[in-house]
């Protein structure tokens, strides 16, 4: 990723001299001009504590109020059979040990902490993957954020030892944290509108949220629209913040994305919560891209080039 020269900018308000002007050039590592800290670093490392912690908060509410075992837990334990306890021991544990990591997260991150709750959800995501579900493809990809967004927390804010600040990890973090974001969105998108196993359950899930919000429910041709409509802007929404880096975008797309998966809450009450809180990432990310573009990034302000007189 390259900016303007009068793009990124320092802690004291200085424009920050581009890469391209080091090329070939022997810089300290301790030289400040090197990996120069940009303004509203502080800002999106705790964004990013905050949008991993509730992420986790929302994972643990789903482990600890599930009525059957979770998949991971199947997978891990499926030779003992139906009847053992094990699995629903492994997800009260799992469910108490993500409060704590939400918790230490967004308090003072630790690296070993993050890249545990990377690991745990990298874990469900394989477990999704090896699934006998037909939509094992939209599911995974829905997931995605909840990798990036940790991962993207553990290169920016490393601890213990806290590593010297380097600018081009700090871009490939929100570059990946923006990739995942995409990636999740669309795949949400493409199961609402493609996965034929999965409408019924979107169908009701409007439904009652229409309901709730009305008084009254829709016939199931609209509320089937309805859906359909729904997947369309998401699908919308992912393609747009892939081609750009508007901060327009970044933010209409964060109050679309909170509309979008406040309907588990709005159409389950408290049993919903959970299916909200776990897709935090889809909020936060766009949210972090836009802190980072309003409070780090200068735009160079547009100029009228004069017409070069012909020669005769």
């Amino acid at each position: 990723m390259r900016y303007h020269p009068a793009g990124l900018v320092g802690l004291a308000g200085e424009r920050l001299p581009p890469s391209d002007a080091m090329d070939g050039e022997m810089a300290t590592a301790n030289s400040p001009w090197e990996h120069p800290e940009p303004r509203g670093l502080a800002v999106v490392q705790g964004m990013l504590r905050v949008v991993v912690a509730v992420q986790c908060w929302g994972s643990a509410a789903q482990q600890l109020q599930a009525t059957s075992t979770t998949e991971l837990a199947q997978s891990l334990f499926s030779g003992l059979g139906e009847s053992s306890p094990v699995p629903v021991q492994f997800d009260r544990i799992a469910g108490i040990a993500l409060l704590a990591a939400g918790l230490l997260t967004l308090v003072r991150p630790a690296a070993i902490a993050v890249l545990a709750i990377v690991a745990w959800f990298g874990a469900q995501l394989i477990s999704s993957a090896t699934g006998e579900s037909t939509a094992a493809a939209f599911s995974v990809s829905e997931q995605l954020i909840r990798i990036g967004a940790p991962f993207a927390l553990a290169l920016i804010d490393w601890w213990p030892p806290r590593l010297a600040f380097s600018l081009g990890r700090f871009l490939f973090a929100l570059g990946f944290l923006k990739l995942t974001l995409c990636a999740s969105l669309a795949g949400q998108a493409l199961r609402a509108l493609l996965s034929i196993p999965d409408r019924p359950e979107f169908v009701a899930l409007v439904d009652k949220a229409v309901t709730k919000c009305l008084g009254e429910s829709w016939s199931p041709l609209r509320t089937d629209m309805a859906v359909g409509v729904l997947g369309g802007i998401d699908l919308a929404v992912a393609i747009s913040l892939a081609v750009t880096r508007s901060r327009v975008i970044y933010i209409g797309s964060a109050i679309w994305i909170a509309f979008r998966i406040g309907l588990w809450t709005v159409a389950l009450g408290p049993d919903g919560y959970a299916e909200t809180l776990i897709r935090a990432g889809l909020v936060g990310a766009p949210l972090v891209l836009a802190a980072f573009s309003i409070l780090a990034i200068r735009e160079a302000k547009a100029e009228i080039l004069p017409a070069t007189p012909a020669r005769k």
